[in-house]
């Protein structure tokens, strides 16, 4: 029965309503918003032998259009207000296959809104067969059981698909879609029918998405492998590969894109899953090197510390041993001056009372140069003087360097360590027959006694120092005429900074460092110096105990061209230091 509608044309009587429902040749419904019947005609109740009331159910149960793309295709009727017409091979009634007609237009409500669909369902077997009849294909219905049969072959292979099989139009809308959508994103197929496919994508993705169709859609060439990701219904974020390809219609004209999407999610996940534990990796690499080198160091440095401590015993035990015989002979010195003196006296008396001695006596006297051996038994004597306090000076300066009882923090002249050390290396300042002396400037200025570790600062001295020395001398060994060169120099400056700290310069006017080699100067085991000539440990040792064990500075200033001055700067005390 027609429902009595205010809005119906009242011109119209409802009998004659009915006799046309009744008698209309084509089949017709209509249809809510929600797809549910208002009413139906009875030849669409006959053609779909039913007998019962339809009211209220949903049109597209009935029909069997809620997979594919006719949900979407009804939706979009809807949405977009216009009529669109589809022609599909399916079953036209029972155990009868062949071709319907569906013709949807909108209908209005008395406020002009579009309240639901008018559709029409017409039967066009005939006509499909009289067409292939015209076009000389007499197997028409051999062509219809295959196209149903490869029809239904395709929908079968859509809905068993793991993939998402799509069509999407010019207007960035889905037209049609595979019931793996709903597995993949969780929407219903008419509920992402009101959605924009741009919607969905990841904003940081959406730009590269729409470039690839704009891309596929100008040039007609397929975009496979496009990965990006898209928002499920319950919010989480899914990774998909899309392989798309454009649609044409019959004039050439494109009128969309059709592809395969793939869920990748746990693809990625392992990615990045693997990326992480690759970077977890590469970090357990680099701290276990980091590690490596640490010990490295502290071996080097054991190593080296065992060497100074094995040189600090032998010196100071030499020292020792110097200092004995020294001792005694200085002690002794002065008796055997004073009894040369009365020697020399008692001779001088028995020239005075005896002025002519016998003959044989002035023989002797004539032989032995008496006169110059009186004269120059002094001078050998304040010459031996001298000899003994230069050994004195040595033992004390070798003392001094090694510092065996000092392994604590001590308050010591600094400038007393340099001239030890200097004294050290008293042998290699000299000249030699391959090149002059190297010339030491010492510039001491008011250094206040300074609280730290003197064995190793000595230590630092001697490295810096003898590094200078080998730098002078490899320049020299260049030099095709050292005596017209200018003279090797070392200067040391020694003053207090505003800021209470002790610092001691050495300048030389060697080589000079580049400036890659002066950025890995203090690194560990590196060394521009031949195999066996350096360890590469020197300065980086020479940097630790400055920095480490007494909170200073140790820098390098050098330029290419020539000259090298490094710094050393620590506290006057120190409140941290360790050990």
């Amino acid at each position: 029965m027609l429902p009595d509608h205010p809005w119906g044309n009242q011109l119209i009587s409802s009998e004659l309503t009915q006799r046309f429902l009744c008698y209309a040749p084509v089949a017709i419904a209509m249809l809510d918003s929600n797809l549910n019947y208002l009413f139906v005609s009875q030849r669409w109740l006959d053609d779909c032998d039913c007998s019962d009331d339809l009211t209220g159910q949903n049109h597209l149960d009935r029909a069997g259009h809620q997979v594919g793309e006719w949900p979407l295709i009804y939706q979009r009727c809807l949405r977009e207000d216009r009529e669109i017409c589809r022609e599909e091979f399916t079953e036209v009634g029972p155990k009868t296959t062949g071709w319907l007609k569906w013709r949807l237009a909108p209908w209005r409500d008395q406020d002009d809104a579009v309240g639901g669909l008018c559709v029409i369902r017409e039967d066009i077997t005939a006509q499909k067969r009289a067409e292939a009849v015209r076009s000389g294909n007499t197997s028409s219905s051999s062509l219809e059981t295959a196209l149903a049969q490869s029809e239904a072959k395709f929908q079968r292979m859509i809905e068993s698909a793991n993939d998402l099989i799509y069509m999407i139009g010019l207007d960035g809308a889905f037209t049609y879609l595979s019931p793996q959508f709903k597995a993949m994103w969780g929407y219903e197929l008419e509920e992402f029918a009101d959605k924009s496919f741009a919607e969905i994508v990841h904003p940081e993705d959406l730009q590269q998405v729409m470039t690839s169709a704009q891309h596929v859609m100008q040039t007609g060439q397929k975009d496979n492998g496009l990965e990006f990701r898209t928002q499920r219904k319950d919010g989480s974020w899914c990774w998909i590969i899309c392989n798309s390809s454009p649609m044409f219609d019959a004039e050439g004209h494109p009128i969309g894109l059709q592809g395969i999407a793939r869920d990748v999610s746990d693809r990625k996940k392992a990615e990045e899953a693997l990326r992480a534990s690759e970077i977890a990796l590469r970090q357990k690499a680099q701290d276990l090197e980091v590690t490596l080198q640490k010990l490295q160091q502290t071996q080097s440095k054991l190593l080296q510390s065992e060497k100074m401590s094995s040189l600090g015993q032998l010196v100071a035990g030499v020292a020792h041993e110097i200092n004995n015989p020294v001792n005694f002979i200085n002690g002794n010195l002065n008796h055997s001056k004073n009894y040369i003196q009365d020697l020399l006296g008692l001779l001088s008396l028995y020239q005075t009372h005896y002025p002519t001695p016998a003959p044989e006596i002035q023989a002797e006297i004539e032989e032995i140069e008496l006169d110059f051996m009186v004269e120059d038994l002094n001078k050998l004597l304040t010459s031996m003087k001298i000899g003994v306090d230069r050994i004195s000076q040595i033992v004390l300066s070798l003392r001094n360097f090694s510092r065996m009882d000092e392994a604590d923090l001590k308050t010591v002249n600094l400038q007393e360590g340099i001239e030890s050390t200097l004294m050290i290396l008293a042998h290699r300042l000299k000249a030699n027959p391959k090149r002059l002396a190297i010339q030491v400037h010492k510039d001491y200025g008011d250094l206040p006694l300074v609280e730290c570790f003197p064995g190793q600062l000595n230590q630092v001295f001697m490295n810096i120092l003898a590094n200078a020395i080998d730098a002078l001398e490899e320049q020299e060994s260049k030099r095709t005429d050292p005596k017209a060169s200018i003279p090797s120099q070392i200067q040391i400056r020694t003053e207090v900074t505003p800021d209470q700290q002790a610092r001691i310069t050495f300048i030389d006017n060697g080589p000079g460092i580049p400036e890659a080699v002066r950025e890995r100067l203090f690194d560990p085991f590196f060394t521009t110096k031949p195999v066996g000539k350096g360890t590469g440990m020197g300065l980086s040792i020479s940097y630790q105990i400055v920095v480490e064990q007494h909170n200073g500075t140790l820098t390098c200033n050098s330029h290419p061209t020539g000259g090298t001055e490094f710094v050393v700067t620590i506290p006057l005390k120190q409140t941290e230091a360790r050990t």
